[in-house]
């Protein structure tokens, strides 16, 4: 049995394309969750502008990134992967630097991310249990985690 997640984040960044977004964001997500099949992991990318609100007379717009995933893992890995995405949730500095050295590798400029990047939000992760041969199981929402087919994960 397999399960497909899904979720969803946003970040401010100036300087990248969404090439390179995408790529990065891919990368990241597959470090900070634990997942083990690149393959099966599908992210898209969506960017926005949005005017910052600045002391000076020099209002500017911000360049904001919406990057949505899903990826496919089997059901043994669930759990771990619903306890690293409610730990960036909480926290979102480690998964930060770890995009951030992914936006680097993908050649946006070290001073830049440095600089700009500010990750925003990060969602919870939506889980639908899927047995190979049928169709997927509508999803609901446990303490927090949108589940489908199983008990929530809680501490």
């Amino acid at each position: 049995m397999v399960a497909l997640i899904g979720g969803s984040l946003t970040f401010s960044l100036e300087g990248a394309t969404a090439s390179q977004v995408e790529t990065a964001a891919g990368a990241s997500l597959m470090l900070a969750l634990g997942l083990s099949d690149a393959s099966s992991l599908t992210v898209a990318v969506t960017q926005s502008s949005t005017r910052l609100l600045a002391e000076s007379k020099d209002r500017r717009l911000a360049t904001v990134w919406t990057v949505t995933y899903r990826a496919v893992v089997v059901v043994e890995e669930v759990f771990a992967v619903l306890r690293a995405a409610a730990e960036i949730k909480a926290e979102t500095s480690t998964f930060s630097g770890i995009l951030a050295d992914q936006l680097v590798a993908t050649g946006v400029g070290a001073a830049l991310v440095s600089a700009t990047l500010v990750v925003q939000s990060f969602s919870p992760v939506t889980v639908e249990y899927v047995l190979p041969s049928t169709a997927s199981i509508t999803p609901v929402e446990a303490n927090g985690i949108n589940v489908s087919g199983a008990e929530a994960y809680s501490d």
